[in-house]
């Protein structure tokens, strides 16, 4: 048996000897993290994800217009799709009256 290979030490940056120098690099670390930083709080807040799903939203009844115009122009891919669509809606339709009747 071999013994395992040891994780590679990563590079170290060469932050020179001038202190000048490393404070700038730091300053520039800082930036840079307060960056990501701000970028992650934007993207958590509630407004901002809900911004984002109502677009998810609107892209997705946009596309599904666009399979319905496709459909009624005789595109066969597009009046499969609204098949396959108007197949599952039926036999959902079809298990809550049933689900409905049994209670």
């Amino acid at each position: 048996m071999s013994d395992p290979q040891p994780n590679p030490v990563p590079e170290v940056e060469d932050f020179g000897e001038n202190p000048s120098d490393i404070e700038d690099k730091i300053r520039r670390a800082r930036e840079e993290m307060s960056e990501t930083v701000d970028e992650l709080v934007d993207r958590m807040r509630p407004a901002n994800q809900a911004k984002a799903a109502k677009e998810k939203a609107m892209g997705m009844a946009d596309a599904a217009k666009q399979t319905f115009d496709d459909a009624l122009a005789g595109d066969a891919e597009s009046q499969k799709k609204l098949g396959i669509a108007a197949g599952a809606i039926a036999g959902f339709i079809l298990l809550a009256t049933l689900k409905h009747r049994k209670k």
